[in-house]
């Protein structure tokens, strides 16, 4: 099978760059965020970002929390968060590494109301286009066009990150 490098380490770091400075800009007044990553990508992605924030911006009070889910058959009692409770009231940004059609933000996200935010949004390193879901994605690293039959797989070995379409 033919694949294409999209995205390498150095760009996927600049684009996390540009990602943390966008949540930063956005709700530096805010008391604190909720950076909640998808289970197993999407939390390596998430806890990029959070270690970002809190080198550059130490003031910036952010917690970090793993959703876990089954992708291929989403139910939701196989919904679940690795630590306590989510605060209520809070800016939630739900983080993937890939959006395609937008299932799986979905269901995440209509999951994540009973912690009634002040604020849901999500971001993703990359965005297909390819929706069956009403999901936009609020911050997005690279928006990629491609067909049906494409996909999009994001590495993380060796402490760097690929960005590949297959």
């Amino acid at each position: 099978m033919n694949q294409s490098k999209i995205l390498n380490h150095f760009q996927i770091s600049a684009k996390l760059d540009r990602l943390a400075q966008q949540l930063y800009e956005d709700f530096f007044e805010e008391e604190k965020i909720i950076l909640i990553g998808i289970d197993e990508r999407g939390f390596l992605i998430a806890t990029e970002l959070c270690n970002r924030l809190n080198t550059k911006y130490p003031e910036f009070k952010i917690e970090l929390f793993k959703l876990k889910l089954n992708k291929k058959e989403l139910h939701w009692e196989d919904f679940t968060l690795d630590s306590f409770e989510i605060p209520k009231n809070k800016i939630i940004c739900l983080i993937d590494d890939v959006v395609d059609s937008g299932k799986t933000m979905f269901y995440s996200l209509s999951w994540l109301l009973q912690y009634m935010p002040k604020q849901l949004k999500t971001l993703a390193l990359v965005d297909r286009n390819h929706r069956r879901f009403p999901v936009q994605t609020d911050y997005i690293g690279l928006k990629v066009s491609t067909t049906l039959n494409d996909n999009v797989l994001v590495e993380f070995e060796n402490n760097q990150w690929n960005a590949f379409l297959k």
